[in-house]
């Protein structure tokens, strides 16, 4: 078995926070047809986070009936106040600190598919996060480039809110610090009432004006619904029925920059793929390797040169193309992900398009043509043009950190954010100004870039154009394309006509690209 690509995740304590401190009955104790929404969204977490820790704070009130609706491993603390929550919320941070943990914290009252709690709970690469659907009227979040820029809870408001936070935030290790400040600030606030209940809102509230870079994590396609009646619980059931889970995260482990021909047939035939390697147990890097192992066969076959040979190098590598894209696919959809798993498939892509390469040349020569120039001429530009994109793409990640927007930093008693955004206002103004009073120099500079600038405006305009949409990323000529330009030459012609077309076409990628990333380049200066 070629293992490799398993994620461990890391350990994980499950804060449950049920709500009714007023003493109402909270939405986390309304019915469901499989006992309460409580027990039902607990037998979820199991389920999402086999090795969580789940523990509930509960009003004092319910605690006991509560500890009867739920497993034994299930911890039930009573909290006669918010400040006592916020307590249990401080010691389970540093208890988790001490362990290498992380903390969770959960609505209690919520009714949603597994895969929406999954998203935030389990995935590897989320950090720090929030769970947030579109804005309905409540308190609300700010959000920029995936980032909380601030958050609102029953006692804090917030300017343009433009997503809801669905009361599902994960803390990783590096925050909890953070966290048990911030839960000391908030239990410390003079105007809360001891009475409230949006533990979750809360917390967010001082994570993210203590600065903590908190991901959103938008829930879409999945169905979460805090539900504040037993109406509106009943309503949210049904709309997790008529939604087919499973198949959303079938088609959600795709990629959604995907070339026409991946997206038309590489990706239908690899989820058929997918489907069968998880059922069957069968990871993500053992499909890689098999893809590198069908890929050299094709090699094999070009390299007879006989026409036969030929034909079924294009089936082969076809096949290949197939498995290649569903090990991704598996990656995603079972959450092992890892940067070894990422590099091997990345490597495995290059030695699998030059075996082939080496096969055609090898074919071709064995009938007499000797086409190792017109390759070498190929495999420069299709360097270049991996160079162009490659270079790029590590810039534009540069660009993306050097301008991610930054959470504001506000007392926990202020109670919205209006006075930091007039704050922010006059020093844009201000830089504005600066870039002015700079004289002929900048005048000049804002002139010289205002042709790369319309053009990159023009092309980002494109992307409202689905036909244009799928004809640039066609003109990038990625690996799905390039395969079928080799299956399709290879089997109707021969060695020498693949190499020209891939010139041709590699050619006009590379040309392409390089005008793109230039424009791009010069206009963000």
């Amino acid at each position: 078995m070629f293992g490799g690509d398993h994620w461990e995740l890391e350990l994980t304590t499950l804060l449950v926070a049920v709500g009714g401190m007023d003493g109402t009955q909270p939405a986390a104790l309304f019915d469901r047809a499989e006992g309460t929404v409580l027990a039902a969204l607990v037998a979820q977490l199991r389920e999402v986070v086999p090795d969580g820790r789940v523990s509930v704070l509960a009003p004092e009130w319910t605690a006991e009936s509560i500890r009867g609706q739920l497993p034994g491993s299930v911890s039930v603390t009573a909290c006669r106040t918010i400040r006592i929550a916020l307590d249990e919320v401080v010691r389970h941070a540093y208890e988790a600190l001490a362990k290498g943990d992380e903390v969770s914290l959960i609505d209690g009252g919520i009714v949603a598919h597994n895969e929406a709690l999954a998203v935030v709970l389990t995935e590897p690469t989320s950090g720090t996060a929030l769970l947030v659907g579109g804005h309905n009227g409540s308190s609300g979040v700010r959000t920029a480039e995936d980032i909380v820029l601030s958050a609102g809870s029953s006692v804090h408001a917030v300017t343009d809110p433009d997503r809801d936070g669905l009361g599902v935030l994960r803390v990783a290790q590096t925050d909890l610090g953070t966290l048990a400040e911030a839960a000391r600030n908030i239990s410390g606030m003079g105007r809360m009432s001891d009475t409230a209940s949006d533990l979750v809102d809360l917390v967010t509230v001082g994570l993210v004006r203590l600065g903590t870079k908190v991901k959103a994590v938008p829930v879409d396609p999945y169905v979460l619904v805090r539900p504040h009646t037993q109406l509106e619980v009943g309503a949210a059931l049904v709309d997790l029925r008529e939604v087919d889970e499973d198949r959303l995260r079938l088609v959600s482990s795709g990629r959604p920059d995907d070339g026409l021909y991946a997206t038309l047939v590489g990706r239908r035939l690899a989820r058929i793929v997918t489907r069968w390697a998880v059922r069957s147990g069968i990871s993500a890097n053992q499909v890689t390797l098999g893809s590198l192992a069908v890929a050299l066969l094709a090699a094999v076959s070009f390299a007879t040169g006989a026409r036969v040979g030929l034909i079924a190098g294009a089936l082969v590598l076809q096949i290949s193309y197939v498995l290649g894209c569903a090990d991704g696919e598996i990656a995603r959809y079972t959450r092992r992900i890892t940067p070894f798993g990422g590099w091997f498939d990345a490597v495995s892509e290059r030695v699998k398009e030059y075996a082939v390469y080496a096969g055609l040349c090898i074919g071709a020569v064995r009938g007499g043509d000797r086409v190792w120039t017109l390759a070498s001429a190929m495999l420069a530009g299709q360097a270049y043009r991996q160079m162009v994109d490659a270079g790029f793409a590590v810039r534009s990640a540069e660009w993306r950190a050097e301008e991610a927007p930054e959470p504001l930093t506000l007392p926990i008693n202020l109670r919205d954010d209006v006075p930091a955004t007039a704050d922010v206002e006059p020093s844009a103004s201000a830089a504005g100004h600066s870039h002015g009073s700079s004289g002929g120099t900048g005048s000049h500079r804002a002139t010289g870039l205002s042709f790369p600038r319309g053009a990159v405006d023009l092309l980002d305009n494109t992307n409202k154009v689905p036909a244009l949409v799928w004809l640039k990323r066609t003109l990038t000529m990625p690996v799905g394309e390039r395969w079928l330009v080799i299956s399709i030459v290879a089997a109707l012609y021969g060695p020498r006509e693949v190499f020209l077309a891939l010139l041709a076409v590699t050619t006009v990628a590379a040309l392409y690209m390089t005008v793109g990333r230039m424009l791009r380049s010069i206009a963000h200066a």
